[in-house]
């Protein structure tokens, strides 16, 4: 049987969506209930707790540098230097009952993300399921 070892006690609330990055050496994920990202380089034990004021339901990273989000707000871009985001595309408008919650990128470089009504949240009059949205075109990383 193989062990077990916790190597970072991050104290996530809802963590989810884990990408490495081979380039930086450093795992990424997201806590979607406190609104932030974060990253650990495991060769230093370095772990940065990144705050974007929304919640982040997945998130991938650009071959042009940055990172591409899945938002309670939209897809939208991170700009690490100014620390903003750069809405892309809102599907959902302003409804508070629907979120962005996992997704991927998959073989051929495309950043999927999948949708969900929050807890006690209802859809909108007619929308039946939520969402499953193509937002980019990635290789190993989006591209856009």
């Amino acid at each position: 049987m193989s062990e077990v070892e916790r190597v970072l006690a991050c104290g996530n609330k809802l963590g989810e969506g884990p990408v490495w990055s081979p380039e930086q050496q450093a795992l990424y994920w997201v806590d979607i209930q406190r609104n932030n990202y974060q990253r650990f380089y495991p060769a230093t034990g370095k772990h940065e707790v990144v705050e974007v004021g929304v919640a982040i339901g997945v998130l991938a990273e650009r071959a042009s540098g940055g990172l591409v989000m899945a938002t309670k707000k939209g897809f939208a871009l991170w700009d690490e230097q100014k620390h903003e985001l750069k809405y892309i595309a809102q599907p959902f408008g302003e409804n508070p009952n629907i979120r962005f919650n996992d997704g991927a990128v998959d073989v051929a470089g495309r950043f999927w993300a999948g949708s969900m009504a929050d807890a006690g949240g209802e859809l909108p009059a007619g929308v039946r399921s939520t969402a499953l949205i193509l937002t980019a075109r990635c290789t190993r990383c989006c591209t856009v």
